[in-house]
């Protein structure tokens, strides 16, 4: 489908600027781009490697040249409204593939899907607009809101439940025992804790693949509304996730540990257990956090302290090897001044 630059202007609440009646009919790299494609402008280096005829989205300076496009207040924001515009859409046919396994207390909305090999426990609810893809194991008593996508082969664990629009990326485990253990003692092993909690994703959560969000130890594990989780997360038992936090790959959020809303996690970092990080605060890569964080707070390193702080005491160790020169030059001058 295409659109003319001045409906696309429209759509992305800015200004057009030149021809209004150009088509445009693709999102493109600065490389690839035609004269039917539009390419974002992020960084204004881009724009020598963007032809002179190639329309762009883009803050307003971008355009000090003459060049067609939109000019926008928030370039990643309308790239993003660009792409879900032109994406391909995937058809879904509403009903149950004939190879899936349906408890006869499943209750299926008739515009759901659900795919080959597939199956549904004991009292499970698939509502209107929800999409299994193959192979999806959903346990007793899970309930699945509208128009959420479950890719292949995740597996749900009872007692569960998942909200709406929520897309859960393949192989992704939810309701897994958390780690719970006694540990051993004289005359007695390692004792494992019965975990009977559940976990409660919200809506419009993704959660990407590979993840593992353990089931509480009594209560839930709660994912709150709009949050995104990258590949290859683990959430422990009694954990609760805020709203519209953004969790990147390789995070650990141990268990009972709280993050309150629009908090970020950046690669590989973790939370400490019975930790609580407030609203807004950043946790910058390979960040560990110890102990409880103040709203706003911008951490990194272990155990995580202020970044300014880290970055100047990483800046100190840097010289340690210039300063032990000095104080053995020191030194030797003072020996041959006895």
């Amino acid at each position: 489908m295409s659109y003319s630059l001045s409906q696309l202007s429209e759509i992305l609440e800015g200004r057009c600027i030149g021809n209004g009646d150009v088509l445009i009919g693709r999102v493109s790299t600065p490389e690839g781009a035609s004269g039917d494609s539009i390419v974002v402008v992020l960084d204004g280096k881009v724009l020598k490697d963007i032809p002179g005829g190639v329309s762009i989205v883009g803050k307003e300076e971008v355009f000090s040249d003459g060049r067609r496009g939109i000019s926008v207040r928030e370039p990643r924001l309308a790239m993003a409204v660009l792409l879900g515009l032109f994406q391909e859409k995937a058809t879904v046919q509403a009903g149950i593939d004939p190879s899936a396994v349906i408890h006869r207390s499943a209750h299926v909305d008739e515009n759901a899907s659900i795919g080959p090999l597939c199956v549904l426990s004991e009292g499970t609810s698939v509502s209107a607009g929800a999409v299994l893809r193959a192979n999806v194991f959903v346990g007793r008593g899970v309930s699945i809101g509208e128009d959420s996508v479950i890719e292949p082969g995740v597996v749900i664990y009872q007692g569960c439940s998942i909200g709406k629009r929520a897309l859960i990326h393949g192989n992704v485990v939810i309701g897994a025992d958390g780690f719970g253990h006694i540990p051993a003692s004289e005359g007695r092993r390692v004792v494992k804790v019965p975990q009977i909690g559940g976990v409660r994703i919200c809506d419009d959560v993704e959660i990407g693949a590979n993840t593992s969000i353990d089931r509480g130890t009594i209560g839930d594990t709660v994912i709150g509304e709009g949050t995104k989780i990258d590949n290859h997360i683990q959430i422990g038992h009694n954990a609760f996730i805020g709203k519209d936090c953004l969790l990147a790959a390789q995070v650990g959020i141990a268990g009972s540990a709280v993050l309150e809303d629009r908090v970020v996690m950046a690669a590989r970092s973790g939370v400490q257990d019975h930790t609580r990080v407030g609203s807004d605060s950043i946790v910058a890569a390979l960040g560990g956090v110890t102990k409880d964080l103040p709203s706003g707070s911008l951490v990194s390193g272990f155990p995580a302290r202020n970044h300014r702080s880290k970055l100047r005491q990483d800046a100190y160790v840097a010289r340690i090897g210039d300063l032990f020169d000095r104080v053995k030059r020191l030194e030797r001058l003072l020996s041959e001044d006895s």
